[in-house]
């Protein structure tokens, strides 16, 4: 029974451009019709009751703060797949920030991330590039290591290498800032 809801779960649908809607086009979700569904590829910290943690939708990624109640937070693991139902995004000019305060555990895959997630660009709009993806595409399983975003998932160019390290850098450097008043 546990490897057939493995297998379910890897073949699992993300919300194809969620990371960008939930910042720039429904920065508050209240459980409405949008409740997108993400993956979490990193757990970084714990905060008194909340966890940070990074979620992806399988091209983008960007850090949240679970402040659910003590109970989900503390059973929520690295590559779950979490249906959001409650959020406050919070947009600054040196981060961007999710606050997901109701999640719905669906599955788990143990290894796996969906996509090749790099962190969304810091802004006042989503990047054009964004924009023109289409709605709706599936994102195919593949295995990691430890850090998602340093395994390259095919080989580079020395210029798309150097973004990859930007951007990594950049996420480090949020990591290490204090959090945000809400």
């Amino acid at each position: 029974c546990w490897s057939k809801f493995l297998a379910i779960m890897s073949e699992q649908e993300l919300t194809a451009n969620a990371v960008p809607r939930l910042l720039y086009e429904q920065p508050k979700g209240e459980g409405g019709d949008f409740q997108p569904v993400v993956q979490i590829i990193e757990v970084n910290t714990d905060y008194r009751d909340h966890k940070l943690v990074v979620v992806s939708d399988g091209t983008l990624f960007v850090t949240s703060l679970l402040t659910c109640p003590p109970d989900v937070v503390a059973s929520v693991e690295k590559f779950d797949y979490i249906r959001l139902v409650r959020w406050t995004a919070q947009r600054r000019a040196d981060r961007n920030m999710l606050f997901l305060s109701e999640i719905v555990r669906i599955g788990f895959c143990p290894g796996c991330i969906l996509g090749s997630p790099v962190c969304i660009p810091v802004g006042d709009a989503p990047p054009a590039q964004l924009q023109q993806q289409p709605q709706q595409q599936q994102q195919q399983p593949q295995q990691v290591q430890q850090q998602p975003q340093q395994v390259p998932q095919q080989p580079q160019q020395p210029q798309q290498q150097q973004l990859q390290q930007q951007q990594l850098q950049h996420h480090q450097q949020q990591q290490q800032q204090p959090l945000p008043q809400q």
